[in-house]
């Protein structure tokens, strides 16, 4: 005999588990009117993220926890060695490139990574090291910047404080190719 295939309780569910279980209805019961097996329905009022107020359920609320514990339990860390996160975030902060950070770190410490783990790892939690790079994507984020698939004219401009061991951002500004020449802005 084949089993079923589990299917996750929906929010109109949810919503029928609050209005009975509120009503004093057993786990059992609610299971029986919603035709679902008694242990989900104990397992949802036993969960950590189902949320209750004055002893009863709230439907609405557990759901959204449910559902942002479901995204972030399959988020994955980037780099999770911390000796490469460490090389990493020191190499970046010399103005490397992800690219070149993949291949040297073979070389320097013995261990593998692609560079577009790197992008995903500055993208997906530490844009902070955005002003790191080389090519700064920061038009992909200003998109009114492009008209039909154009280049409008704009460019980034980074304001560095050079020091022995670095190059610290110190700022960048929008400079449009009809306004003024950087030499006519000069002090």
């Amino acid at each position: 005999m084949l089993q079923k295939k589990y299917v996750h309780l929906t929010e109109k569910e949810r919503d029928k588990i609050s209005v009975l279980n509120s009503k004093g209805k057993k786990p059992a019961e609610i299971a029986r009117i919603l035709g679902r097996n008694r242990s989900t329905i104990t397992r949802e009022l036993k969960r950590s993220s189902s949320v209750f107020f004055r002893g009863n359920y709230l439907s609405s609320q557990s759901h959204q926890n449910i559902k942002r514990n479901w995204v972030n339990s399959h988020k994955r860390q980037r780099i999770q060695d911390e000796r490469m996160r460490k090389y990493v975030i020191d190499k970046l902060k010399n103005y490397w490139t992800p690219e070149l950070i993949a291949g040297r770190i073979k070389i320097d410490l013995g261990l593998s990574i692609s560079h577009e783990a790197i992008y995903q790892y500055i993208y997906d939690g530490n844009r902070d090291l955005v002003i790191f790079l080389p090519r700064k994507h920061f038009a992909r984020k200003m998109k009114n910047l492009k008209t039909n698939g154009n280049e409008s004219g704009y460019k980034i401009l980074l304001f560095l404080w050079e020091t022995e061991n670095y190059r610290i951002p110190i700022g960048f500004a929008l400079w449009h190719k009809e306004s003024p020449s950087l030499n006519e802005l000069a002090l």
